[in-house]
């Protein structure tokens, strides 16, 4: 009946993640709440933030960049992305 409250910096944490999982980052652009959904692969993962590698367009190449992310602005991807799930690209940075 009389439940203590809930602290405050207690937040649902966003499913489990593990290396080599294939995920879509809904990244944030702008104001108005805008995002902008990149495929990304796992490479590390923390309790709130996960390392995820991304595929960039820069001069006609692809590159793979590395982006610490919000675990819960991720959501599990099952589509094929050929930059990114294929050895193809040409430099990690």
């Amino acid at each position: 009946m009389n439940d203590p409250p809930t602290p405050a910096h207690t937040t649902p944490l966003a499913p489990e993640w593990r290396e080599g999982d294939r995920v879509n980052w809904n990244s944030p652009r702008g104001n108005y709440g805008f995002t902008i959904c990149i495929a990304g692969i796992v490479r590390k993962v923390q309790p709130r933030r996960v390392m995820i590698e991304v595929a960039q367009r820069e001069a006609g190449r692809w590159r793979r960049h590395m982006r610490w992310v919000a675990a819960e602005r991720l959501s599990p991807r099952s589509a094929n992305v050929p930059a990114l799930d294929d050895r193809t690209t040409d430099e990690t940075r």
